[in-house]
């Protein structure tokens, strides 16, 4: 059954982001979800509140598994390993959580805002080429989200981490001339 992820800060987990996200694991039988964030699950409080989020849609709570250990870089990031799909929050889109995922090659899936803070997903999988994982509505983020757990994404794996290798986000030389001309701008 496959397991959908998010590492990222609990209180991005709304009701609107809960009730997504179960509607993804009850079409999914089976399925998990894993959560994640620097020690924020170690609080029995956090996690019970979005436990409850689920089990108040008919989610059993079982399929909700969380992980709040403090870890190094290297340990958190093999987490990403037994995920098949990172599931973007919002209105607050991912940030360090998204690019983690996709240089470990879990495709993401987002649901589009009208603002920065909920675009900046999308704007890193536009420039991945990668516009069909961005959804522009509820119903498209959760059928995305399923395709792509079932195998239906364009890349995966190391292929997807060479997309990101090879894109403008992996750019140093190209970040520093922006930067420079923002401070010449700003000068």
């Amino acid at each position: 059954a496959p397991v959908f992820g998010c590492f990222c800060n609990p209180s991005k987990v709304n009701r609107k982001v809960a009730a997504l996200w179960s509607e993804i694991l009850r079409r999914s039988p089976g399925s998990t979800l894993r959560l994640r964030y620097r020690g924020r699950y170690l609080s029995e409080e956090a996690c019970a509140r979005i436990r409850d989020e689920f089990t108040a849609r008919g989610i059993d709570g079982g399929r909700i598994l969380f992980d709040g250990r403090e870890l190094d870089l290297a340990a958190h990031l093999t987490f990403y390993n037994d995920l098949d799909v990172a599931l973007d929050t919002f209105p607050f889109a991912g940030s360090t959580g998204t690019f983690e995922a996709l240089w470990m090659g879990v495709p993401v899936v987002t649901l589009e805002r009208d603002n920065m803070v909920g675009r900046w997903t999308g704007a890193m999988l536009g420039a991945l080429g990668l516009d069909a994982w961005i959804a522009r509505d509820e119903e498209a983020y959760v059928s995305t989200a399923l395709k792509l757990a079932a195998g239906g994404g364009p890349v995966a794996g190391e292929a997807l981490r060479a997309l990101l290798r090879a894109s403008p986000l992996c750019d140093g030389a190209a970040r520093v001339r922006q930067f420079e001309r923002a401070l010449r701008a700003i000068w």
